[in-house]
């Protein structure tokens, strides 16, 4: 495989071990699995981002690609507008078969659940 991956070449069984992220047309929205305050203790529930803390999140699919495939994975612009900045997205190695994380931050004036 050769290029930028798009359209009908997005199949998430390709790519993933678990999970089913949502294909748009040139990428896949990844969803939270878990979420861990700033002591690194999980939290169960629904989780409300105050504003100026931050909190680490880690997808819930399980990524699985080949030698031959590099992923590149970058915050949403949605959420940037509203205050809610990814801290830690990038590249995803070749054979990269673990779930991906980053810290979010809360920039914004107002509460994020």
């Amino acid at each position: 495989m050769t290029g930028l991956v798009t359209g009908d070449g997005l199949d998430a069984k390709r790519f993933f071990q678990v999970g089913s992220p949502k294909a748009l047309t040139t990428s896949f929205e990844l969803t939270v699995g878990r979420i861990y305050n700033t002591e690194g203790q999980e939290v169960d529930g629904p989780f409300v981002l105050k504003p100026g803390h931050m909190v680490q999140v880690v997808s819930a699919e399980i990524f699985n690609l080949g030698p031959d495939v590099t992923g590149h994975v970058t915050y949403k612009t949605t959420l940037t507008r509203i205050g809610i900045w990814a801290l830690t997205v990038g590249i995803v190695d070749p054979g990269w078969t673990c779930p991906i994380g980053t810290t979010l931050l809360n920039f914004s004036r107002s509460d994020f659940s």
